[in-house]
């Protein structure tokens, strides 16, 4: 018997616990990024009375008004991007195919991605396969589960840095629009 197989086999674990962790860190990233935005939100709206007052100063010059009406659409934009990119990030990822070097895994605790949800095979069946289930095939098939999951978790990243990144940005043009709240009132 191979005992190395139990270290390989506790690496593997390891490296799947490891990256659903990233996983789900990176859900609560892209969390924050929806509460960053509704702060920026609530924030718009409370001083909605300035912003009232700044337009009417700024219709007066039309050069200014339009970099205000640059700045909020700008805004909005980088607002849009940033929550599509959150949702991305949020939303799970269904059949996700991965390459094989044809062969065939045992998807014994895979009830199936369909629509419907319903079971295809009976608990006999899966019980079958596992008890007939040899090491190589069970490590290929952890081994391919660790690939979905850091397939999973390279999207997820990429989604939520685009997310953050866009908000960032976002805060540029509102705070452009506070300055220019700040200084009408000062008028």
């Amino acid at each position: 018997m191979d005992n190395s197989y139990g270290y390989k086999s506790e690496y593997l674990y390891k490296a799947i616990e490891d990256t659903g962790e990233t996983i789900r860190f990176l859900d609560t990233k892209a969390g924050a990024v929806f509460a960053g935005i509704s702060i920026c939100l609530t924030l718009l709206q409370i001083s909605s009375g300035s912003i009232q007052n700044l337009y009417i100063a700024m219709q007066k010059n039309t050069i200014l008004f339009g970099v205000l009406a640059f700045l909020f659409l700008t805004y909005s934009i980088l607002v849009i991007l940033s929550l599509f990119y959150s949702f991305k990030t949020i939303k799970p990822k269904d059949s996700i195919i991965i390459q094989t070097d044809n062969y065939t895994f045992y998807q014994l605790l895979y009830i199936g991605n369909k629509a419907e949800y319903k079971n295809q095979a009976a608990i006999s069946e899966y019980y079958e396969k596992l008890r007939n289930m040899s090491k190589k095939d069970c490590t290929l098939s952890i081994l391919a589960e660790l690939l979905k999951l850091s397939y999973i978790r390279n999207l997820k990243l990429k989604n939520s840095n685009l997310s953050i990144m866009f908000f960032v940005w976002s805060l540029i043009p509102l705070g452009m629009i506070y300055i220019c709240m700040l200084l009408t009132c000062f008028k």
